[in-house]
């Protein structure tokens, strides 16, 4: 079982949400078609899946997901578990991080200076 750290991004916003959970699925983009799939399902066949789709206001998305699993599988809606575990998604919580969250700093910003250097 392969544990994915997936990273979803709203462009323009600086807004981002780090999926995390375990599949024995071999692509993250088969991970999420599953995640989709079984959302969907949830979504048709529970009536918390229904309230949830209502108050999404037709776009039920990752910030949605969110704040319905939370940032810890043990918070996730108990009646979306069997979905996600049906589907082969396993200890789902989402991380979300808005523009106050993310400091802008560059990938590439330099950490460590050479060592023995006067800088030290």
């Amino acid at each position: 079982m392969k544990q994915y750290e997936i990273i979803m991004s709203r462009p323009g916003e600086g807004r981002i949400a780090i999926v995390k959970c375990k599949s024995e699925y071999t692509r993250q983009d088969d991970v999420i078609k599953a995640l989709s799939n079984a959302i969907s399902d949830w979504g048709n066949k529970t009536e918390e899946g229904k309230a949830e789709w209502r108050m999404s206001s037709g776009d039920f998305n990752i910030g949605d997901l969110s704040m319905v699993v939370g940032s810890h599988p043990s918070q996730a809606f108990s009646t979306l578990v069997p979905f996600l575990d049906k589907a082969g998604i396993y200890n789902l919580f989402v991380d979300t991080y808005g523009s106050d969250d993310i400091c802008g700093y560059p990938y590439d910003s330099v950490l460590m200076s050479e060592p023995d250097s006067p800088d030290n």
